[in-house]
Order: C-alpha cells, then structure tokens, then sequence
C-alpha cells in the first residue's frame, strides 16, 4: 500500500539512481547513454560503471579501436534555453511547451515534453568536441553529432597559402628563407603559434589574467571519463558463418570524482568510438625534409615560433596530390607529435580515410568512411550494453513507503 508522510530534516543522505542502457553505435558517432537529473547543494561522490561493447564484423583483423564514456554536468543555464526554462524555478505556473519536440528515438525521446538530452548533448558537442565557430550538428555519423578525429602529428599545423603569405607572392622564391619569415610573422603568431584559430573567449580573457567561472560561461563541466583500447579477434559473422574478426570491450570502473552541484541539472553520458587512423595522401616521411638548418630548430631562436614554418610547392614535399595550392607547415610539429610509417600504399588500408584533401584539412569521418571499415555495410555499428549508477549525497529521501525496505531485500 501506498503512503506519503510529512519529510523530517535530515542529515546528508546518499542516493544511488541507476541507469540501464542498450544501444548501437557507430565509429566516431557521439551518442548519449544516460541522462539523471542532479538538485542544488548536492555532491556527486562516485560513478559505478559497468558495460560490455561488441562490434559486428570488421574488415581490418589487426589495427585497434577505442572506445569511450564520458560524464558531464550540464546546468539548467548552460542550455541554450536557459531563458525559458528558468522560469520552472521562479514560477510555480510557468509553462515550457514551447520547448516541447516530436519523439526522437535516437535520444530515447517519447515526444510532447522537452528533449532535455538533445539539449544537453548539443550543448556538450559546442563545448568540447567541436571547435570555435563550428556548428554542433553540421558533421554527423547517422542521427549522430560527428567527433573529430584525434590523432596528432605534423598535419595539424598545416596551412594553405590563402590563410598564410604565399612567398612567391611575396617577391621572394617559395621556400623558408630569413626574408619570408620575417613578412609572415605577424600573420603566423596570429593564426598558429598562439593558438588563435581555436582560442575560446575564456582563453582570451586568460591572456590578460582574467578568470571568469563556468556558471557565468554557461560551460558544461566533464565529471568522469573510461576508455579501453582493443584490438579485433577472431569470430564468425553471425549472418555468413564464416570466419572474420570483431571487437569486444568491457568495462567494471569506479570513477571517484567528487562534485558539488551548485545548480540544477543534468549527469549526460556519451559514448564515442574511434579505430585507428592512417592518413592517406601521404606519400613519405616528413623526417626527410629536415634538410634546412632552421628545419632542426637552432637553439638561439627558439623564441621565434615562426622561424620553425616551411613552404612546400603543391604535389611537392610529404603531401602528395590533392593540395590545389602551396602549403606551410611547422616542422616543429615533427618533434612535438611524430609522424606516421607505412610500405604499403595506405589507400588499400581500411582505416585510411584522414588526412589532407584538397582544401588540407579534414576533421570528420563521413558516413561511407564509416561503412568501410566493417565486412557488410548494413552491419555498421558497436552494441553496447551496461549499467551506470551514481551515488550522490544530498538530502533526498524516498518517502513513499516502507515497502522499499522490503523490496531491497
């Protein structure tokens, strides 16, 4: 039977809301698995974690994949709606069905109700998988937001000579020479050696000493993070029963991150799964081209970033093909993040679908990138099935009953 009594004050209690999840997923494909609720003035204290992840078959038997989770905190006024939905905490009456959205099974959506997870997931794909200026949903794996590929090396610093000053524009051969560097410095320290192509306006305001708290940036804040790093094994394809390869990850973690929730919110997990990459269009190594003095980074001027830059011709140079203009690079990059190595032409390697295209720079897996990679491009997707409980201390009680008691035994 059912009953609802008067709530005595208490001390600080733990709740532990459990979430259940089953989904599919695919490579590099930022998909939730959970949203709760969290309430002012409570702490979380630990995220109990546990999962198993398989793939369907893949083409590639040997190179490996990596599999995330990630928690965040997303506040009420971190929301882009921020504005409507305050009025939930100042007005017993309000009304948000304005807010209301058609059902969306990709984020387990019923319809008639506010998404909250399609709003606190784009909110997290703006703040920490997509860079300044970049809209959340314009790159996308299926009904998913796209991640980015995350493989560093050399090519980061790549530049087309229409964002940097072209040398032979300039009246001065291409190539590095003293002259050209001194006529690119402004425009380089600008563009790349202080990061301004990705600086946020936090890091901005942290260039003159200023601070300014994620409440006032409306920033979600990332609380816990698992990844496990697999390579495939030998299986059979349930559809052929033939032999192939498949992956599997598993995962029974505690995350102890202590967190006090100064606002309400959300706890939003999402899940991304990145294989191995290989970039092609590559056609050597850049360890070849230290064949200038500057190349090898002299000491004495290492307080001149832009001194480390070099001009390559179009088809010239470790980047071969698709370029349609000259191209800078920072061979400083080489030093910092390495490079890659391959005897064979990397176009027959499943996992080659980075790396330079004609405009240089590719950040994003495409759909069909993504149908490659597995045996048969219907069976294109991870299943994932887990559990995620928290455990938060505040003062919440269940007070419906004593028949909880029961039910616990």
């Amino acid at each position: 039977m059912l009953s609802i009594k008067d709530a005595l004050p208490t001390e600080r209690v733990s709740r532990r809301p459990k979430t259940k999840f089953y989904i599919h997923t695919r490579p590099f494909a930022i998909t939730p698995f959970m949203i709760a609720p969290v309430l002012p003035a409570e702490t979380l204290e630990q995220i109990h974690f546990q999962a198993r992840e398989v793939s369907m078959p893949v083409k590639n038997p040997i190179i490996g994949w990596k599999s995330e989770f990630y928690w965040f905190y997303v506040k009420i006024r971190d929301l882009n709606e921020r504005d409507t939905l305050d009025d939930l905490f100042t007005n017993p009456t309000a009304s948000v069905s304005a807010l209301n959205s058609a059902a969306d099974a990709s984020t387990y959506h019923a319809g008639n109700a506010p998404n909250y997870t399609s709003m606190a997931l784009r909110r997290v794909v703006e703040t920490y998988f997509r860079d300044d200026g970049e809209v959340w949903n314009a790159n996308k794996i299926g009904s998913y937001p796209a991640a980015q590929f995350t493989d560093q090396m050399w090519l980061d610093s790549v530049a087309d000579t229409t964002l940097l000053p072209d040398g032979g524009a300039m009246g001065i051969a291409a190539g590095t020479t003293p002259e050209a560097l001194d006529k690119m410095l402004d425009a380089y320290e600008y563009l790349r050696s202080m990061s301004l192509t990705t600086l946020s306006f936090e890091d901005y305001l942290a260039t003159f000493g200023v601070r300014i708290a994620n409440a006032e940036l409306h920033r979600p804040e990332l609380v816990g993070r698992k990844s496990v790093w697999q390579y495939p094994v030998n299986t059979v394809d349930p559809t052929t029963g033939t032999p192939t390869s498949a992956l599997s990850f598993s995962y029974d973690e505690n995350i102890r991150e202590r967190k006090f929730f100064k606002e309400p919110g959300f706890i939003i997990g999402v899940h991304v799964v990145r294989p191995k990459l290989y970039f092609k269009n590559l056609k050597g190594s850049l360890t070849h081209y230290l064949d200038q003095g500057l190349s090898w980074l002299p000491a004495i001027m290492r307080d001149q970033p832009e001194t480390s830059l070099r001009e390559f011709a179009k088809a010239t140079g470790p980047i071969s093909g698709p370029p349609t203009n000259d191209y800078w690079l920072d061979m400083r990059d080489l030093f910092m993040y390495g490079d890659q190595f391959s005897n064979i032409a990397l176009n027959t390697i499943e996992h080659s679908f980075g790396g330079p295209t004609a405009a240089l720079v590719r950040k994003y897996a495409a759909d069909a990138d993504v149908d490659a990679l597995f045996v048969n491009a219907a069976n294109n997707y991870l299943r994932a099935d887990g559990v995620c409980q928290l455990s938060v201390k505040g003062s919440l009680q269940d007070l419906t009953g004593a028949h909880v008691a029961e039910r616990s035994l």
